[in-house]
């Protein structure tokens, strides 16, 4: 919970009384331990949660018509996720731990309800979407805008965590290209580097 109540001080300023309503929805929320591969939703469930992460990385991911996961976003320490969509429908995404990770979640219909009595709430709930929606967008425009070798130089300039933390099947699956385009590339600025 510390972590939680230290992200959110750290990105949305408090006065105490404030601080002490965070910390009255903190304790609504939920520990949950995933080990490295386990699922915390599965595509076709209905999602109900936000989720911050304390330590870890999730993956949110979708799988095309091909079989092939496909990388939305990455959800790291200090992470929220909280999806957009109707509550009661369906999710066609899945989140899986690509680290053993600790998260807190809470139910949507705690979050609702805090959110209407507490003015706070709103306010962090939108610095938290704003945060959300600029790595998307930055995600985005990186498989928009370069090749998959400018996609990997970009990672290995900009996010060299991602290069440490990741396997090479779930930088490909991020970076939108196979295993061997990546490994290829790898190869290439390495051999670049060196010479």
């Amino acid at each position: 919970m510390d972590k939680f109540i230290a992200q959110i001080a750290s990105q949305v300023q408090l006065t105490n009384e404030e601080l002490s309503i965070v910390k009255e929805f903190a304790a609504l929320g939920k520990s949950v331990s995933l080990k490295k591969g386990e699922h915390l939703l599965d595509a076709g469930t209905i999602n109900d949660l936000m989720v911050f992460v304390n330590e870890g990385i999730l993956r949110q991911y979708v799988t095309d018509a091909n079989g092939n996961e496909k990388i939305i976003q990455l959800l790291m320490d200090g992470r929220f996720f909280e999806d957009c969509v109707e509550i009661a429908a369906p999710i066609d995404y899945a989140i899986q731990a690509i680290e053993d990770c600790e998260l807190t979640c809470f139910k949507m219909t705690d979050v609702v309800g805090f959110s209407s009595k507490f003015t706070v709430m709103e306010k962090i709930g939108n610095t938290m979407a704003m945060g959300n929606m600029q790595q998307n967008n930055e995600h985005i425009a990186l498989l928009m805008k370069y090749t998959p070798e400018e996609r990997y130089k970009y990672v290995l300039e900009h996010k060299p965590e991602l290069i440490q933390r990741l396997s090479v099947t779930h930088l490909a699956q991020y970076l939108d290209m196979s295993r061997e385009t990546l490994s290829r590339i790898r190869s290439k600025v390495f051999e670049h580097n060196v010479l």
